[in-house]
């Protein structure tokens, strides 16, 4: 039984279990015609998960919004990158969502938004370069608000198992 406990307890303290590490908007890189409120920079709008707090398109133009992702504490392992975005827009607005690493493409989606404030997500794979990542929305003529936004990328997983026999 007191072997039990120590694999236990290495186990769980050695972060086995931890699936994802998550990552969100930490610069703007081009912001265009796009606006935030409250009204400062756009990365930190994305960020938070505060529907009080949004970036939106208000002209009927078709423009991007690009933001840098921070670094993920951990090295990633392999294995599928969720993209998530929260938005609403008006009726047949679609909101095309990049994600980059430099400037290679690595996911995308076209979402058409709907007036009520939704939760979407999609994946991506082939990113070997978590520290170069970034988000870019690109709206159609409508005027699309975009609420939150992050990414979650794979934990690498190393075990090191140590049984000692405790009589």
């Amino acid at each position: 039984m007191k072997i039990f406990y120590y694999i236990f307890f290495l186990l769980l303290f050695t972060g086995v279990g931890l699936t994802q590490q998550t990552i969100v908007p930490d610069a703007d890189i081009a912001v265009n015609s796009w606006s935030s409120t409250p009204p400062d920079d756009k990365f930190p709008t994305l960020a938070d998960n505060n529907d009080a707090t949004y970036c939106n398109h208000p002209v009927s133009t078709q423009t991007t919004l690009q933001v840098s992702l921070g670094d993920p504490a951990n090295t990633p392992g392999a294995g599928t990158t969720t993209i998530y975005f929260r938005a609403k827009g008006a009726t047949a607005s679609t909101l095309t969502v990049k994600l980059l690493e430099g400037a290679t493409e690595r996911g995308t989606v076209g979402q058409t938004l709907t007036t009520t404030t939704t939760d979407y997500s999609f994946t991506a794979t082939g990113i070997t370069d978590f520290t170069n990542l970034s988000l870019t929305f690109l709206c159609s003529a409508k005027t699309p608000v975009v609420y939150r936004a992050y990414v979650e990328v794979p934990n690498a997983a190393s075990i090191t198992t140590t049984i000692r026999v405790i009589q």
